[in-house]
């Protein structure tokens, strides 16, 4: 009995995964559709872990709703789960039916009995901020820090490079769309874009160079709108080598851009007045420091590159601070669930 009890529980913790890989994809009609299957790849009292209804139409359900560790309970089923992203969870309810006690039976004190097992598993937020059509490598993120709220300070910070040929960093994204118009179109909604949706797993479209006009936009979106976090999906370079492939996302991140300065795209002043009037230029930065403490900083001359040297920028690049927020519950409608950063993470063994 133990060990059926633990295969039905597997069955349980693998079906509420996948139910809940169908809520993170926004597609919460077809969580049971998704939990069945992954179900009856398992076994349990030595035989497939049935869905078909022709059996019992309870061996595997699937409910979906709303999972908030603090609440009591913590799954709170709704029968109005939309792909708008109002569901976060599915819980998957598992049962075997007419499991044997050996001994009991042996011995004739007890006939056979149903098993059952459940949990859940919910897509949190996996990042906080405004959707940006950029893709960083997996490779230039760091470790969140224990606690931590911003992964390193200003001096930590990193740089993308998404038109450096090699090596890149870091990809522009139309997501299912091309050309430099479709990742300006991308842009947050505040600075006049219109950002799509994209879940875990989904293939996206990169870019390796876009038009000095979407570095630009994307300056007076910081300087003008006061923009300065981002989410942005997250890619394995290593396998995809170069900007012109259709890689999975792995998961997101969130990156703030401190000033309009950071967005780099050397080629003199920009004038934010044209799409925000009154807003002012911004002053592009011309050359930066190369090695030393002030590594990727903007500089005038070499006095303010201790240890390094200031070189002309050639690239064009954006510089960012990788936040790692450790304080998203994953309740449905937090900013950034339902627009650009889901996955799945599992609740998994018996609830209260």
């Amino acid at each position: 009995m133990t060990t059926t009890a633990t295969e039905v529980q597997v069955a349980a913790d693998s079906a509420a995964l996948a139910g809940a890989l169908a809520v993170s994809q926004l597609n919460p009609g077809q969580a049971q559709t998704y939990g069945g299957n992954v179900a009856k790849a398992n076994a349990a009292d030595g035989h497939a872990v049935d869905n078909q209804a022709a059996v019992s139409p309870a061996d595997v359900q699937i409910d979906t709703g709303t999972f908030d560790a603090a609440a009591n309970p913590h799954f709170t089923k709704s029968d109005n789960c939309t792909s708008s992203g109002n569901c976060n969870a599915a819980k998957a309810t598992v049962t075997i039916h007419n499991v044997q006690y050996l001994v009991a039976t042996i011995l004739g004190t007890q006939g056979p009995t149903d098993v059952t097992k459940n949990a859940v598993a919910f897509a949190p937020c996996q990042a906080s901020g405004t959707p940006l059509p950029l893709a960083v490598c997996a490779s230039a993120l760091g470790p969140p820090p224990s606690g931590g709220a911003i992964c390193g300070n200003l001096s930590q910070s990193f740089t993308m490079q998404p038109e450096a040929n090699p090596p890149q960093n870091a990809c522009w994204t139309s997501l299912s769309q091309t050309g430099a118009n479709a990742i300006r179109g991308l842009l947050p909604a505040a600075c006049g874009g219109t950002p799509q949706q994209t879940v875990l797993q989904q293939s996206i479209n990169l870019q390796n160079g876009v038009a000095v006009s979407v570095y630009q936009a994307l300056q007076c979106c910081v300087q003008c709108k006061n923009v300065h976090e981002f989410v942005i999906p997250v890619v394995d370079c290593g396998a995809i080598g170069t900007c012109t492939t259709s890689p999975p996302v792995l998961g997101f991140a969130t990156l703030k851009i401190v000033d309009a300065r950071d967005i780099r795209p050397s080629n003199g002043p920009n004038n934010c007045n044209n799409d925000y009037p009154g807003c002012g230029s911004v002053v592009n930065v011309d050359n930066i420091c190369t090695g030393g403490a002030s590594n990727g900083l903007p500089c005038t001359g070499a006095s303010q590159c201790p240890g390094g040297t200031c070189t002309p920028l050639t690239d064009k690049a954006i510089v960012a601070n990788q936040v790692c927020n450790t304080d998203l519950s994953g309740r449905a409608g937090i900013t950034g669930c339902s627009q650009f950063s889901n996955t799945v993470m599992p609740v998994l063994g018996q609830l209260p």
